[in-house]
């Protein structure tokens, strides 16, 4: 079934010398978040370095 999910993490620009980090973040609908921190992964590994992964959360458990 498939599912929202955030997914959040710490990362820096590749071609920033400072390596200034900031966080990052998007929603992916996914059957997994192991699917959807992949996805993540994919989008933002191309022009950020990422340090670490804090979070994929399912939002549907925060809906109202």
């Amino acid at each position: 079934m498939t599912k929202e999910w955030l997914v959040t993490a710490q990362g820096y620009l590749k071609d920033d010398k400072s390596k200034q980090t900031m966080l990052l973040h998007d929603t992916f609908k996914r059957n997994s978040d192991h699917e959807a921190k992949q996805s993540f992964l994919d989008k933002f590994g191309i022009a950020y370095e990422i340090i670490q992964v804090y979070s994929v959360i399912d939002t549907s458990k925060y809906e109202t």
